[in-house]
C-alpha cells in the first residue's frame, strides 16, 4: 500500500476521527458451505470447519468492501488496517507459560480496554460492515477463523496479490465465552522491555517474526482519537517498517543493544 510522510508530533489532521465506510455496491455471490452449520454455541461451542469455497468467499467479501471505497484511500487504508489489527490483538494475548488460560486466537477481545481502543467503533460493531458480513454469511464458523482469514484477505490486497496465505491457512478455533484481563496482556508501549516480554518470551515468536509483526503497523493508517498517533507513516514502502520504528522510539534501541540485526530487519523489508 502506498504510504505518504511520516506524522510529526502534532501532525494535521486528514480526516475525521471515524471515517464513515462506504457499503460495496454489490454483493459478491457466496457459495453455500459445505458443512452443515451448528446450532449457538453453548458453553462449549462447536464450529463448522471453514472449506476452500468459504475461504474464498471470505476473501472476495474482503476484496468487495475494500473496492467499494472507490478513491477514497484514507478510509480503504482505514478498513484494511483495522483489521489486521483486529486480529492481532485477538493474538497477542496469548501466553505460552500459561497453561490453565492461555488465550490466544480466541474471537474474544475485551472492547472495554483502552488498548483496544478503535476496534469497538470502527471494526466490530453492530453496523460495521465487516460484521455485517459475518453475521449474514458465516455465522456458523468462529469469528477466531473468521478474522483471520479477512486478515489474510488483507495481506493479500495491500501485497498486490504477492502474499497469498490461503494455503498456510488453518481453521477450527473455537471462541471463548470471555476473556477476563485480555487488554491487559497486550504489550505496553514501554520499548524494547516489552517487545521482549511479550513477542519473544510470551508469544514464543523469534525476533525476527517479531519485528515483522511491529511492521504490520505501517498497513493502514493512525488515529489520534486511539493511539495517539495520527496519518500514515512514510512515503516509501521500502522504509516502512525501518521509520515506523523510529517514530515509536524503537529502532536504536533494537539495534544498538543487538536486540535484532540489520539483517533480521532487512529481511522483512526486502
Amino acid at each position: 500500500v502506498p504510504l505518504v510522510s511520516s506524522p510529526t508530533s502534532s501532525p494535521t489532521r486528514t480526516s475525521s476521527a471515524t471515517p464513515t465506510l462506504p457499503q460495496p455496491t454489490g454483493s459478491p455471490t457466496l457459495p453455500q458451505p459445505t458443512l452443515s452449520p451448528t446450532s449457538k454455541p453453548t458453553n462449549s461451542p462447536a464450529f463448522a470447519f471453514v472449506s476452500e469455497q468459504e475461504y474464498d468467499a471470505i476473501d472476495a467479501d474482503i476484496a468487495a468492501l475494500s473496492a467499494a471505497f472507490g478513491n477514497d484511500n484514507i478510509s480503504r487504508a482505514h478498513f484494511l488496517g483495522g483489521i489486521v489489527r483486529l486480529v492481532a490483538h485477538d493474538f497477542m494475548d496469548f501466553d505460552i507459560t500459561n497453561e490453565a488460560i492461555p488465550m490466544g486466537s480466541d474471537g474474544c477481545i475485551d472492547m472495554d480496554h483502552p488498548d483496544n481502543s478503535g476496534l469497538p467503533q470502527d471494526v466490530w460493531c453492530d453496523g460495521c460492515p465487516l460484521t455485517e458480513v459475518y453475521d449474514n454469511n458465516f455465522s456458523h464458523i468462529s469469528k477466531a477463523d473468521f478474522w483471520i482469514a479477512a486478515a489474510n484477505a488483507v495481506i493479500r490486497i495491500a501485497s498486490n496479490n504477492e502474499l497469498n496465505l490461503k494455503n498456510d491457512y488453518v481453521s477450527g478455533r473455537v471462541d471463548a465465552e470471555s476473556c477476563v484481563d485480555q487488554g491487559a496482556r497486550l504489550p505496553a508501549a514501554s520499548g524494547c522491555d516489552a517487545v521482549e516480554g511479550v513477542f519473544v518470551e510470551r508469544l514464543g515468536l523469534t525476533r525476527t517474526d517479531a519485528v515483522a509483526l511491529l511492521g504490520a503497523h505501517t498497513i493502514g493508517r493512525g488515529n489520534e482519537d486511539f493511539s495517539g498517533h495520527h496519518g500514515i507513516w512514510v512515503d516509501t514502502e521500502a522504509q516502512s517498517v525501518v521509520s515506523f520504528l523510529r517514530n515509536i522510539g524503537l529502532f536504536e534501541c533494537l539495534t544498538t543493544h543487538d536486540f535484532y540485526s540489520y539483517s533480521a530487519i532487512h529481511l522483512v523489508l526486502y
